[in-house]
């Protein structure tokens, strides 16, 4: 009888055991890569210049160099607002996930990006133009080439 009662006991000690692992794997899943706030506050603590300072300088040439510092200060300014986007497009994507959404869309307008971009470039152009563009006067709208 002491032999059963001892099974018994290693059988359900076995058994709570493998149920408080599984509860707390669900339980660190829902509070991390189930979380949407968890997933927005992991972005937020990114650096997003630093990030795309990386791949800009392995995307552009010797030629192209005046753009990494237009680009740069263009993410500068518009990092707040790429952050506010990335959170949308998280909460958009666990809404749909979670069944809370029919459909996912993720579409981000990058209208302030590219008005910030032309006129970084605009300014770099003016500060110091290049040899093709040495005649043109200082008084020109950026609108006009951009």
């Amino acid at each position: 009888m002491k032999f059963l009662k001892g099974l018994a006991l290693a059988i359900l000690g076995l058994l709570l055991s493998l149920s408080l692992c599984a509860f707390g794997l669900v339980l660190t899943l829902n509070q991390t890569a189930l979380n949407p706030d968890f997933a927005v506050s992991e972005i937020d603590k990114l650096d997003v210049s630093s990030l795309a300072e990386e791949l800009i300088s392995e995307e552009i040439t010797q030629e192209q160099e005046f753009l990494v510092e237009v680009v740069n200060n263009t993410i500068a300014e518009q990092e707040l607002w790429i952050k506010q986007q990335v959170s949308a497009g998280i909460y958009s994507f666990y809404d749909y996930i979670e069944g809370r959404s029919e459909s996912l869309s993720l579409v981000i307008s990058l209208e302030p990006v590219k008005e910030s971009f032309r006129d970084n470039l605009w300014e770099a152009v003016s500060e110091s133009p290049p040899p093709e563009l040495a005649g043109l006067s200082p008084d020109m709208d950026a609108t006009a080439y951009c």
